[in-house]
């Protein structure tokens, strides 16, 4: 299974003190002497050390020392820019604690920031294999930056391929011809037939169909007749535009031969 991005940056924060560790150590003996451990356990909040003297540090411990002895023990070998990596992670490291979720962007800065501390630190080998973790973040972001585009991409070609549609049904109805039957006898029904569902101004398809004893071509010349158009008659009948659209245009061209 995939890591997730917060995954990812859980298991750099978890690399962290492999490369920070042995530097931070160093800084601190060379600033306050043999004193470190107990000048560390004193300033930094929930840092300890272990029975044989030794601190137990973890990413927040490592980090907040930094930022505590900065003046007195990194300053001189670390910049500005170090420094706000320091902040930084420990933002990080505060997400992860509340359970935060990281995006892929999250993910690859947090990474990418790790990677330069360490570099800087010179723990060339641990920040390598962290470039490592951001590299395949950056290969799933950008995996599914172009699922994303190829996705907007089909959606816009059915916009369009739609909107095509609808141009060409909306051109066949404005093209309609206006079709006279004297044949077709308004009175044919008699004052039993129902062609207008009551008091609505809407036709009854199934009505008119059995007046026509089921003939869907009847009918249709019939809706024809009073001015409706393909669709309209395609909706009231329940049957497909082109076959209204069929019968209609047959219809034209005996016409045409006829006179």
């Amino acid at each position: 299974m995939a890591k997730t991005a917060r995954q990812h940056v859980f298991d750099g924060m978890e690399t962290l003190p492999d490369g920070l560790v042995p530097f931070v150590e160093e800084r601190l003996r060379n600033a306050l002497k043999t004193r470190w451990r107990v000048e560390a356990t004193n300033r930094v909040p929930n840092l300890r050390a272990t029975a044989d003297g030794r601190i137990s540090w973890d990413q927040q411990g490592l980090l907040k020392t930094m930022t505590v002895f900065w003046k007195n023990a990194f300053a001189t070998v670390l910049g500005h820019a170090e420094r706000s990596y320091v902040s930084e992670l420990l933002e990080v490291r505060n997400r992860l604690a509340h359970n935060d979720a990281f995006t892929h962007d999250d993910a690859e800065r947090a990474l990418d920031t790790m990677r330069r501390l360490l570099e800087a630190v010179g723990a060339k080998e641990i920040a390598e294999k962290i470039g490592n973790e951001r590299d395949k973040v950056l290969r799933v972001k950008y995996a599914e930056l172009v699922r994303d585009v190829a996705d907007a991409d089909k959606a816009l070609a059915r916009k369009e391929q739609a909107a095509r549609e609808a141009k060409r049904a909306e051109q066949a109805e404005q093209n309609t011809p206006t079709f006279q039957w004297d044949w077709v006898d308004r009175d044919f029904a008699g004052p039993t037939c129902v062609f207008e569902s009551a008091g609505t101004g809407q036709y009854d398809g199934a009505e008119l169909l059995k007046q026509f004893n089921g003939n869907k071509s009847a009918a249709i010349r019939y809706l024809a007749a009073d001015g409706l158009k393909y669709s309209q008659i395609a909706k009231i009948l329940g049957i497909r535009y082109q076959f209204a659209y069929n019968v209609l245009k047959a219809d034209a061209g005996k016409e045409g031969r006829g006179r």
